[in-house]
């Protein structure tokens, strides 16, 4: 499957949350990419929701299915050779990563608000805006 970047953001009500926040996503998004690349080298749906229950939970998709999660682009994370680029600024931390085309990081951006205490959230992928592509993303 072709892959494109995605860029998010999130705001937070202050640089030392900003800061604080930013190691616990940083995880979890390292998480993510352990239970994507778990599921295309298993597809052991029932023992890969057992170990990143965390993961589903944390995006608000149980009692989703696994695969459907998967195929949804939900857990769209680089593939195992790309890291994720990752800042943070003041009080907003920003994040890159090579990930599917049409990945729907929807609900990454809720468990940036409802997980991390974001004040507001975003994403884009680069086929969605031309330059400056952090400066595109629209929080909510």
């Amino acid at each position: 499957m072709a892959e494109c970047a995605y860029y998010a953001k999130a705001v937070f009500p202050s640089e030392a949350q900003a800061k604080r926040e930013s190691e616990r996503i940083r995880a979890f998004l390292e998480r993510m990419a352990e239970a994507e690349r778990a599921w295309l080298d298993e597809h052991d749906v029932p023992g890969l929701f057992g170990e990143y229950g965390d993961v589903m939970a944390g995006l608000g998709l149980v009692p989703l299915d696994f695969t459907q999660a998967a195929y949804g682009g939900n857990l769209a994370s680089p593939a195992s050779d790309e890291a994720w680029e990752f800042h943070q600024r003041g009080n907003e931390v920003w994040f890159k990563g090579m990930v599917w085309h049409f990945a729907d990081w929807e609900p990454l951006r809720d468990a940036l608000r409802t997980e991390f205490g974001a004040l507001a959230a975003g994403w884009e992928s680069e086929d969605a805006c031309e330059s400056s592509h952090w400066g595109h993303i629209v929080v909510s």
